[in-house]
């Protein structure tokens, strides 16, 4: 049976928000929509998903479980929606027979499964890495031990938006795949399939539970791993939660083709973060409860640092928790 049903579509807009935010075929390939939703709809997708997926995950799926002193018993789970992401877009590339991989990050733990992959399948990849990352000595070297080609320059020479370098890949498209890793960035389709990609993982974590539970809490930068885990829960009874750290400006912006909310963080040392355009829609229909960006003064996560929780994850829980007193709460964290 094949992982998605015909049926599916790759949303251009996500309410006043989208991904396609200009019109020119050049910028949006229009034709493009319809061929991923073949391929992805095609019965051979899920075992390539599943090999490539397997060689990536830095650990299987487990949920952990913590009771709180207030009663609440407290599930933890991975973040892995950015992987499944990875891994269905490299699936796409595969079955389409694309040889080159053009991609650009600021994170570390992308940069690695990428190079992993494409290491082990056999693509040639050109990767462009953020300022800071780019400061990361030994992973530009590993990068290059693995023959990929790594461009650590320009986004410290020039503008630190590596996205905006990958023109390469975008004009040749008989041999290259650009590979987008948050659903924040890109032209149609990319922001609607690499939630749709992610939310993979959100169906592998419900089905790993034994119970839905009550609320269902992400710490969140773009919020590509927001929308892969609430895809899932969206018709249930469990209430969607998103925690941001605190943010002093929010305002519209078109990033690499998305239109969509940007917001500056409360600690100037902290670069600025673009939304995903489908999260964005969400909180604003009421689908998705937004948390964290206007707390300033500290919330009390004694107890919950005091279960081996790191002080992000505990904040999350702490201000969901301040909702309401929820007896089963689902938590990500890690990987952002």
């Amino acid at each position: 049976m094949a992982l998605f049903k015909k049926e599916l579509r790759l949303a251009r807009w996500f309410g006043d928000f989208g991904g396609d935010a200009f019109d020119n075929d050049f910028v949006t390939q229009p034709d493009k929509g319809p061929q991923i939703i073949n391929a992805l709809c095609a019965e051979d997708f899920e075992p390539c998903f599943r090999e490539i997926l397997s060689a990536i995950l830095p650990a299987p799926l487990r949920i952990n479980s913590v009771f709180l002193q207030r009663g609440t018993e407290l599930l933890l789970a991975p973040a892995y929606g950015k992987y499944y992401s990875l891994a269905g877009q490299l699936a796409l590339a595969r079955m389409q027979k694309k040889t080159q991989i053009y991609t650009a990050t600021y994170s570390r733990e992308v940069a690695q499964a990428v190079a992993t992959a494409c290491q082990r399948f056999g693509f040639e990849l050109t990767i462009f890495l953020g300022a800071k990352l780019s400061q990361d000595a030994q992973l530009v070297q590993t990068l290059k031990d693995q023959n990929h080609h790594v461009d650590h320059q320009m986004s410290s020479e020039l503008l630190d938006l590596p996205y905006f370098y990958l023109e390469p890949g975008i004009t040749d498209r008989s041999t290259s795949f650009v590979l987008q890793a948050g659903a924040n960035y890109g032209n149609y389709p990319q922001p609607a399939l690499v939630g749709v990609l992610a939310g993979l993982y959100g169906q592998d974590l419900k089905r790993a539970l034994p119970t839905t539970p009550e609320c269902l809490v992400v710490p969140i930068s773009d919020g590509t791993e927001a929308i892969g885990a609430f895809k899932a829960f969206m018709e249930d009874e469990c209430r969607l939660i998103t925690v941001e750290e605190a943010v002093s400006q929010e305002y519209h912006i078109v990033d690499y083709f998305s239109y969509t909310l940007s917001t500056r963080s409360a600690d100037a040392e902290k670069p600025n973060t673009t939304i995903c355009p489908e999260l964005a829609y969400w909180w604003r229909q009421g689908k998705v409860l937004r948390l964290g960006c206007d707390r300033i003064r500290p919330v009390n996560t004694s107890d919950l640092v005091d279960t081996g929780l790191s002080p992000l994850t505990a904040r999350a829980a702490a201000l969901a928790l301040e909702q309401k007193e929820f007896h089963r709460m689902l938590v990500l964290e890690g990987m952002r």
